[in-house]
């Protein structure tokens, strides 16, 4: 039993904590001698009742779980104990799929307040001063049960599979080409044991996701090159279910298009929009507009194909042809969160993400109000049943997951004094 007591390690050497018995501690303060002594985990059940501090020194997790079972947001304390004005220098080692920090964290108790885990990007205990880049896990609980929240974190060199586990590939989206050149060498493996959305109390979480982006000695930037002030990168979790990535984004209209024609046989429906819509086989839409006559305007048809990127078709008794346009606009698929709506990859979900591009610090992303949701059943050429996302995934950072073409209907150049003017119209994009 750990009691009450407070255990601190703070040699000069290397220490362990091995054994194959429950190592239980109370307060544990890592208050090494220097920021490049360690400690290694040789014990699957290492576990901390109360606080730890992260004084001085590595916590190499050395592919061990670690179980911090005291849910208050400060049970990770990176300052000295004994003196929490000073700031501490600790971090922890998770570079291992195995490497897992277990945080017992129950149900939601407001306010809402960031959760910090202190990695680090990388082990060094030979420079005097190490080399490496204090990277931590952040999550904001916001809602539902948690339960226990998991995570680790790994480098992932030239993004070689089969590591992380489960992953068998990291190819663009519906392609067999590689993506790896648009993907960050670092994944998380990401997860909780709360009630699996839709189910009553389900957790919701903002995470935030940092990897390193200088070169340092043998550190080396994890951001690929592709990746940018214009261009950023999106956070994406892995369907092992399904064998995809998922492209987690906020589009609030791509359920809308606009309808040029349509063409009934009395039997069906068959529309045409203006540019490739994002509608799929089994979503609800609603026409309303202008279109005449009125019974090409239906409300909440169910889509039986889409024959081409532009063309969709419902159940209807309307003869002929149409005249005038109208307005698209899909339903939301069922369980998901509130107004969101099927999207252009269908594995898609809609949540807002932000990258921040680091100067004196990490790059970061954040994705909001992330609810372990249950992807719906995915059509041709996705073709996998409906299926949670996964209580345990690994995720990544990629730009470009989904190429999208444009299709150029006119494009001009004119002088415009010293500047030049572009001017252009796209049918697809």
């Amino acid at each position: 039993s750990a009691g009450k007591s407070l255990f601190v390690m703070d040699s000069t050497l290397t220490q362990y904590i091995g054994g194959t018995r429950a190592v239980p501690f109370y307060t544990f303060s890592m208050a090494k001698s220097a920021a490049n002594r360690a400690i290694f985990l040789n014990n699957d059940t290492v576990s901390i009742q109360d606080t730890f501090f992260l004084g001085t020194g590595q916590m190499v997790m050395n592919g061990k779980p670690l179980y911090m079972t005291w849910s208050n947001p400060y049970a990770f304390n990176r300052a000295v104990q004994g003196n929490s004005l000073t700031a501490g220098t600790g971090v922890l080692i998770s570079e291992n799929p195995n490497s897992i920090v277990n945080w017992t964290i129950g149900s939601y108790v407001a306010p809402t307040v960031s959760r910090i885990i202190p990695f680090a990007n990388r082990m060094d205990t030979t420079s005097a001063v190490p080399v490496q880049t204090y990277i931590p896990l952040s999550f904001s609980h916001k809602q539902g049960d948690m339960g226990v929240f998991k995570a680790g974190t790994k480098y992932w060199s030239a993004n070689v599979l089969p590591d992380p586990p489960t992953v068998t590939h990291i190819d663009l989206f519906n392609s067999t080409a590689s993506n790896a050149n648009n993907v960050v060498d670092r994944y998380w493996m990401i997860g909780k044991t709360g009630p699996q959305n839709p189910a009553a109390n389900y957790p919701i979480a903002d995470i935030l996701f940092r990897l390193v982006n200088t070169v340092s000695g043998s550190q080396i930037s994890e951001r690929p090159a592709t990746i940018n002030s214009l261009v950023k990168g999106l956070a994406q979790p892995w369907r092992a279910y399904g064998l995809s990535w998922l492209r987690v984004t906020a589009q609030a209209n791509v359920n809308v298009s606009t309808v040029n024609s349509a063409v009934g046989n009395g039997t069906t429906i068959t529309y045409t929009t203006s540019a490739a819509h994002s509608f799929v086989v089994g979503q609800s839409v609603t026409i309303t507009g202008a279109m005449t006559p009125a019974g090409y305007n239906v409300i909440n048809a169910v889509i039986t194909s889409t024959p081409t990127t532009t063309t969709f078709t419902v159940a209807g008794v309307q003869t002929g042809a149409s005249a005038g346009t109208s307005t698209a606009t899909g339903a939301p698929y069922p369980g998901s969160p509130a107004a969101t709506p099927y999207n252009t990859q269908q594995t898609s979900l809609n949540y807002t993400q932000t990258y921040t591009l680091g100067t004196a610090a990490p790059d970061s992303v954040r994705i909001t109000s992330w609810d372990w949701p249950t992807v719906p059943t995915l059509s041709t050429p996705y073709s996998t049943p409906s299926a949670p996302v996964g209580d345990f995934t690994p995720w990544t950072i990629a730009v470009n997951t989904t190429p999208l073409p444009i299709e150029l209907v006119d494009f001009k150049a004119r002088p415009d004094g010293k500047r030049v003017r572009l001017d252009w119209t796209t049918a697809s994009q």
